[in-house]
């Protein structure tokens, strides 16, 4: 596709101008071994999307570089002016939170017995379960997808627990991890600092290194494709035992708690 060649000529450059001169590329077999190509005998055909731990905004852009993936974002992207019109290139899958709150909020008091059901329309659960069977199947012309399943960014140090999104198809996934050199003075990973903070520094680095691990396509057993909790978890131990970040039980909302303490105490200071 022309918008996926220019997509990936032109987020390359981004990358060139905000220091990311080396992105290394090695893949990882089932024992752990690592090489600059695919190894012989690793899983080819269609699969259902990319999943990745998430470390920066920056990953985004890189993914872009390579295989200008889709991605889930919030309605309001799609109405920016400059972002809007690229996302919408990239066929990304839009979510309406208010939508989603409202469905979540009619649910749980049809749960309780205290209202008649919901509406609220086709889930995005059920929106991206149908376009990974759609390229798991082989027949579909539509752009890869790149899931972060963590829901969220981390230090690079750890791994979250996954949500079920990326694996209620039940059909196969490509993991990659990312690991950033966090070396220098500043890390892409920072991320408990305003966003202009963060672009800012980020542009004061002279140089970056990253590398991207792309392990073994991951093939569900059939307990994992009747529990997308279960699939989840596989798929995140894989990712731990052959990317090399080890895991961890925090969640999104200890990681809203550490924001809360140090914007307190941040207030503090002033």
């Amino acid at each position: 596709m022309r918008q996926a060649f220019w997509g990936k000529f032109w987020t390359r450059a981004v990358l060139y101008c905000l220091g990311f001169w080396s992105i290394k590329w090695v893949y990882v077999d089932q024992d752990g071994a690592t090489s600059s190509s695919p190894p012989r005998g690793m899983a080819s055909g269609p699969f259902g999307c990319y999943v990745s731990n998430h470390c920066s905004w920056v990953d985004i852009v890189l993914y872009m570089s390579a295989f200008f993936p889709s991605f889930v974002a919030k309605k309001e992207v799609s109405g920016l002016p400059l972002v809007g019109p690229i996302s919408r290139a990239m066929q990304c899958l839009f979510v309406d939170r208010e939508a989603r709150l409202a469905a979540a909020a009619a649910e749980a008091a049809e749960a309780r017995g205290d209202g008649g059901g919901g509406g609220g329309g086709q889930g995005m659960s059920q929106l991206v379960k149908e376009r990974m069977l759609r390229k798991a199947g082989g027949g579909s012309s539509e752009l890869p997808m790149l899931l972060f399943p963590e829901g969220t960014t981390t230090n690079n140090r750890y791994l979250m627990p996954f949500k079920r999104g990326a694996f209620v198809a039940g059909v196969p996934v490509q993991p990659l991890v990312l690991r950033y050199d966090t070396r220098g003075r500043f890390s892409p990973t920072w991320d408990a600092m305003p966003g202009h903070h963060h672009i800012f520094l980020t542009l004061t680095e002279l140089a970056f290194r990253v590398t991207v691990y792309v392990l073994p396509r991951y093939e569900p057993s059939d307990a994992e494709r009747a529990d997308a909790a279960l699939y989840a978890e596989g798929v995140r131990q894989a990712m731990v035992r052959l990317g090399g970040i080890p895991a961890c039980e925090e969640t999104f909302a200890d990681k809203l708690a550490f924001f809360n303490i140090e914007n307190e105490n941040a207030y503090d200071e002033r």
